[in-house]
């Protein structure tokens, strides 16, 4: 057990224990959930609206689909990273083409951030 005190900031000092099992922080699931956030999941409360949004029904079917959604997940990063390779190399050969392209990137972004500003971002296009 490990133990936490800090002072509360009261005008006498007392010490808060919390008495933390070390066991159960390195249990399998702990770690689980730590690699399935290492590789890009989202949050608990953002899957849990995902699964409810897609109605499913039961354990079996939230967790079924959160299944196929990591997996997704999983292979559309790799696939990203992959292309990111490949293009890294090509745009080092084509500077000119890189610096245009960034440019233009960059300059969408700041219109884009200046529509939501002024709350006139319902003229962009919704996917």
């Amino acid at each position: 057990h490990e133990s936490i005190s800090s002072d509360a900031g009261h005008h006498h000092v007392h010490k808060h224990e919390l008495l933390l099992d070390q066991e159960s922080l390195s249990s399998p699931t702990a770690i689980g959930v730590g690699v399935l956030h290492g590789i890009g999941v989202e949050t608990p409360t953002q899957i849990a609206i995902f699964v409810a949004t897609t109605q499913a029904t039961g354990k079996a079917g939230g967790l079924l689909i959160l299944v196929f959604w990591v997996v997704g997940l999983i292979l559309a990063n790799s696939a990203i990273a992959l292309v990111s390779i490949g293009a890294n190399d090509w745009l080092r050969t084509h500077t000119v083409f890189y610096r245009v392209l960034a440019a233009i990137i960059g300059i969408v972004s700041i219109v884009v951030g200046i529509l939501v500003l002024i709350e006139k971002d319902g003229i962009l296009p919704s996917f």
